[in-house]
């Protein structure tokens, strides 16, 4: 077994059992006490057990027996008196046992020691060190003294290629001069300096090094050396210029970009980084922008698309939407957006969201006129085709009635009851298609209503195809069952689809229209419940194209659609949906395309007994500038019971009423054509009438689809009319419970 004397003078020696049983101890030296637990250690006591500094002396005994040799460690220990430094010993005998060695370290012991592990700090310290002498200042400057290994890794020179060398052989053409500069006024001022160069390696390679320099003095306060720590920060320095040139490249894009960061739930995440576009169109810096929530940017009732957004962002998907954006203090504009994925960070935490947007205001005043002169287009063809149907109406009327008058003019009467029947009925269907044409021109609505769709089918698809070179094959079941719809909207979808196949067959084609009833179970169509519905298709064999472009059209929002075609579709899909039905397209496998619609049947009627003629008494003002309609007028309101009285103008319809009140012999009714002649017009002259008398008993009679709303009448009359329909209103209006109420009946 060899044993080793110790390094320094030794304080006391515990001779220990191999278990760590004291056995004895022996004081040497009296100058400096035992502590850190030492001290109240007595024979019989274990060494190896108890303290922290007890459990390591038992891992150096065990070690030391494994080894066969000494082990020795330093211990330090912080008292009230100050800082003690320790040698412990630990050696295995070889009769068994050990000896425990305290030694006390002097001063210059300690020094040593010190110095040693200072020499092992810098010797694997990461950062590259130099030690340079304290002066010259001027040229050459302070030369090295001393490198460690780690700034011969990162410069790539030896220390005895550097040392006696000035540090300025790490400086090149690139190193800013600024920089220089200032590490040159730090070495004049004698104070330390931090700064960030850029330096060149041996090999003529380049680094940046964020370089500490401080001063060394000596007991006299003399600057005697000079010790420079470099950190390789290149990586660092290097992700700042591009991110640098990323936002320098994102502020030139012209779309906004606006990264967020925390939560979406609340006020929703802020936002983190907004380029020179989003500062622009949001109308705030980038600065400004940069900590606000998203919440803050969005328009007074948004809520619903800042909904939509929150609901994208927790979703964790690609999405796009449109929401309504602040502008100033009052102002707003559009906003159209596209969501990317999550970017989630090493760290975690709530994942960021870019945004990428732009101002779409223009764009959607753009789509809406484009919307207008594709709907006009879709209107311009089912007008023509109105015409067309109005005129063979009214050429049933004009021909009945010539052929009536011939027969008068003969003495023969035995046709003229069913010749004036034909007439009745064509100026009746003749008044419908006006009505129809009326409604397309004014966009006006007549509500949802109960409508055939054989007739309609035909009509319409006859509308949209007339000039064209196309074949309409119609297969319609007469008991298809009728659908609840707003004629007008339902017309205009049919005729989408319709123009749609003549846009698809620009020469010769074909059209095959289908009508059939269907019952849908549950869950046969997505989206549609159960029951009855009404199946309209039609296939044309022109141009074809791909499924989901199909696809892509019906589920277009408006009024944000590309062109004219596209919008019809959309339109077409839109009121699909809003009457609770469906349109899907199929292609065709050779050529062609099918458009199926579906619509809920509507309810059975239950049949309506013919409308009696209701008669009534009393004195009736008319307005109209048509002297054939009051005379017209005057004969039905007679047929009908009453006593009319029949003026042209506004002024002689006021003298008579006010004469009438004088006279304290009110007329029971009064009514006004909207369309009278004069600046003021029929509204202005029923103002007149209820400021001259509240309680008159206003009706108001026009051409119009739809009554004027709040004008103060008690009644509207539809032209043209009939005996039937001008008792059904003149009775309606003289029982009403109080005519200053002024509702429309």
């Amino acid at each position: 077994m060899r044993e080793a004397a110790p390094s320094a003078a030794i304080h006391t020696v515990f001779e220990v059992a191999e278990d760590g049983l004291v056995r004895a101890i022996e004081t040497l030296s009296e100058e400096v006490g035992l502590s850190d637990g030492l001290e109240t250690v007595q024979e019989g006591d274990r060494l190896f057990e108890g303290s922290p500094l007890a459990s390591r002396i038992g891992h150096y005994a065990s070690r030391a027996r494994t080894l066969g040799q000494p082990l020795r460690f330093d211990r330090h220990h912080w008292s009230p008196k100050g800082l003690f430094h320790f040698e412990i010993g630990v050696w295995p005998k070889a009769e068994g046992g050990f000896s425990v060695a305290v030694s006390p370290l002097a001063g210059a012991e300690t020094q040593l020691r010190r110095a040693a592990l200072h020499r092992d700090i810098v010797e694997h310290a990461n950062d590259a060190i130099m030690v340079c002498e304290g002066e010259p200042i001027d040229s050459p400057g302070p030369r090295i003294l001393f490198v460690n290994p780690a700034f011969e890794r990162l410069t790539g020179y030896s220390a005895s290629e550097v040392v006696g060398c000035s540090p300025r052989l790490l400086q090149g053409p690139r190193t800013a001069r600024a920089a220089l500069d200032r590490v040159r006024t730090a070495l004049r001022e004698q104070r330390g300096v931090g700064v960030e160069l850029l330096n060149y390696r041996k090999d003529g390679g380049v680094y940046w090094a964020e370089l500490r320099l401080e001063p060394v003095r000596d007991e006299a306060g003399w600057l005697t050396h000079w010790i420079g720590v470099q950190r390789d920060v290149t990586a660092r320095r290097e992700g700042e210029r591009w991110l640098q040139l990323l936002i320098s490249g994102l502020d030139q894009v012209q779309k906004c970009l606006l990264l967020t960061e925390g939560e979406v739930g609340g006020e929703g995440p802020r936002i983190a980084f907004a380029n020179a576009t989003a500062a622009q169109v949001l109308g705030a810096s980038e600065a400004e922008l940069v900590g606000r929530s998203l919440a803050t940017l969005w328009a007074p009732g948004s809520e619903a698309e800042a909904a939509t957004l929150a609901e994208a962002m927790r979703g964790g998907a690609v999405a796009d939407g449109a929401i309504r954006c602040r502008r100033g203090a009052t102002g707003t504009f559009w906003l159209n957006w596209h969501l990317g994925l999550p970017i989630r960070s090493e760290a975690g935490g709530p994942p960021h969201f870019l945004l990428i947007a732009h101002d779409s205001t223009q764009e959607r005043q753009t789509a809406a006129e484009r919307l207008r002169t594709a709907r006009s287009e879709t209107l311009a063809a089912l007008a023509r085709g109105v015409v067309h149907n109005f005129n063979n109406k009214l050429a049933g009327v004009i021909g009945a009635l010539s052929l009536a008058r011939l027969k008068v003019a003969e003495g023969d009467l035995s046709m003229l009851e069913p010749l004036i029947r034909q007439a009745d009925e064509s100026a009746g269907e003749a008044a419908a298609v006006a009505t129809q044409l009326q409604v397309f021109a004014r966009g006006e609505s007549v509500g949802r209503t109960v409508v055939p769709l054989a007739p309609l089918l035909r009509e319409v698809v006859a509308f949209s195809l007339q000039g064209s070179s196309i074949v309409a094959e119609f297969h319609l079941d007469p008991a298809a069952p009728a659908v609840l719809a707003e004629p007008t909207s339902l017309q205009q979808c049919l005729a989408a689809l319709a123009v749609n196949a003549r846009q698809a067959l620009p020469g010769p084609g074909r059209l095959i229209v289908r009508l059939e009833g269907t019952e849908l179970a549950a869950g046969e169509a997505p989206g549609l419940a159960a029951g009855p519905y009404a199946r309209i298709s039609l296939q044309d064999n022109g141009t074809t194209r791909p499924h989901a472009e199909l696809e892509r059209l019906l589920e277009l929002e408006l009024p944000a659609v590309p062109d004219s075609r596209e919008f019809g579709l959309a339109a077409a899909s839109a009121f699909a949906r809003e009457h609770r039905g469906s349109l899907v397209a199929q292609p065709l496998p050779e050529r062609g395309t099918v458009f199926t619609l579906l619509l809920p049947a509507a309810p059975t009627p239950a049949s309506a007994p013919p409308t009696p003629l209701v008669g009534g008494r009393g004195r009736i003002l008319v307005l109209d500038d048509e002297a054939g309609l009051r005379q017209n007028f005057i004969r039905l309101a007679a047929e009908a019971g009453y006593e009319a009285t029949a003026v042209a103008s506004p002024g002689e319809l006021l003298g008579l009423y006010e004469e009438s009140l004088r006279a304290d012999r009110r007329f029971e009714a009064v009514v006004v054509d909207l369309t009278s002649p004069g600046g003021e017009g029929g509204l202005g002259v029923l103002r007149r009438l209820l400021e001259l008398d509240p309680q008159a008993r206003v009706i108001v009679s026009s051409g119009y689809a739809e009554p004027p709303e709040a004008t103060g009448a008690v009644a509207f009359l539809r032209k043209p009319y009939r005996v039937e329909d001008l008792a059904q209103v003149l009775a309606r209006a003289l029982q009403a419970d109080s005519p200053s109420a002024h509702a429309v009946v």
